[in-house]
């Protein structure tokens, strides 16, 4: 793998033994958001994708956990009259 030294920052991870780490979270339901996805201090913006997570969904492609949780949210915020 070629990092141009430019582009990276602090964030890129390099690629080790064959394997390229995916880490998830960044604003992490309960902290950064509330229960359904509601980022606190901002009306009307939501998160409904993996940032959601704290850490790792024990290595297995969370698609279907973003998928259920995003639907979960939605179904909750329209409950509650958006």
């Amino acid at each position: 793998m070629i990092i141009d030294k430019d582009l990276a920052d602090s964030t890129t991870l390099p690629q080790l033994g064959g394997l390229t780490a995916h880490p998830l979270g960044g604003a992490e339901i309960g902290k950064a958001t509330d229960l359904y996805g509601r980022v606190q201090g901002y009306q009307g913006l939501y998160v409904m994708d993996a940032s959601l997570f704290p850490g790792n969904v024990g290595g297995a492609n969370p698609s279907l956990t973003v998928a259920a949780l995003a639907e979960r949210n939605i179904a909750q915020i329209i409950a509650q009259g958006g």
